[in-house]
């Protein structure tokens, strides 16, 4: 099978309660560490969510599949 590689680009935007505590020591952060926080958590958290979905579409598909290049 050939790869066809196609990136897609996804944003997403964290709306926080600055009042909590845990909050206002990620908001100490630099904007670099609170970045590499985020994206952790993407992968952590997402990512297996994401495969699930991909395995759920490809099932019984023998002509494509997609997946997850990380």
């Amino acid at each position: 099978m050939k790869t066809i590689s196609h990136p897609y680009e996804l944003q997403l935007q964290s709306v926080v309660d600055e009042n909590n505590p845990t909050i206002q020591r990620l908001l100490a952060l630099s904007e670099e560490d609170r970045k590499v926080f985020f994206s952790q958590l993407i992968k952590d958290l997402l990512l297996p969510e994401v495969e699930k979905a991909l395995k759920k579409l490809n099932k019984n598909n023998s002509f494509a599949r997609l997946e997850v290049v990380a």
